[in-house]
């Protein structure tokens, strides 16, 4: 039986992709990586790429990756107040407050993420906050986070929207429920074969009774 949920936060409660892809393409003309300002519809095929796939686009070299994350960060941090969860969202985390312990992990900052959940009012929802600051590092991440949590692998699963989560996740043995909601889209998501697939919150509500029942 599923005791512990662990949550990915940009992309899977926090609507930010808009936001993520513009911050990182503005960065990225910064450092004199990119010369345009990418379109609406530029932004939206990112859905559709894997995060190399996305910096290869942008050509941003791997090695400019932990540069580019350090101005991000900061970057996001200014205007982390005005972001919004998704629809649904708050009625779901509060409901499942009850049921699960909940916990986040992110490559965001805590602070960035506590100031979100007090803006969007869900401060004290979550059991714990994880920051990873080693973005591809996230089967690692989880590792630490079921060791330091004395979590049961197979009482935990994983919610998040890319294909570098299911990735991680098939790493350790860790269950995963893919949102098509975010980051990734569905026909990309698919390609990797997670154990499940939500489209919506009420299809994830469904999916957890069916999972604790």
């Amino acid at each position: 039986m599923i005791k512990t949920l662990i949550f990915d936060f940009d992309g899977t409660i926090a609507d930010t992709f808009d936001t993520a892809i513009r911050r990182v393409n503005e960065i990225a003309i910064e450092m004199g990586l990119v010369e345009k300002v990418l379109s609406d519809e530029e932004i939206v095929k990112y859905r559709g790429m894997t995060i190399n796939q996305i910096l290869d686009s942008l050509n941003v070299p791997i090695a400019k990756l932990p540069a580019l994350l350090v101005k991000y960060k900061k970057r996001v941090n200014e205007n982390i107040h005005e972001e919004e969860v998704f629809d649904g969202q708050t009625e779901l985390l509060n409901e499942f407050n009850k049921k699960f312990k909940l916990i986040i992990l992110t490559s965001n900052s805590k602070e960035n993420v506590e100031k979100f959940l007090e803006h969007n009012h869900l401060t004290g929802i979550f059991d714990e906050i994880y920051s990873e600051k080693n973005y591809l590092g996230k089967g690692r991440a989880l590792k630490k986070v079921i060791k330091k949590g004395d979590l049961e692998i197979e009482e935990s699963i994983y919610i998040g929207d890319e294909v570098r989560d299911i990735e991680a996740c098939k790493s350790i043995g860790l269950k995963i429920i893919s949102v098509t909601w975010g980051f990734n889209s569905k026909e990309l998501i698919q390609q990797y074969q997670p154990d499940f697939m939500v489209d919506s919150v009420s299809e994830f509500r469904d999916l957890l009774k069916t999972l604790t029942s």
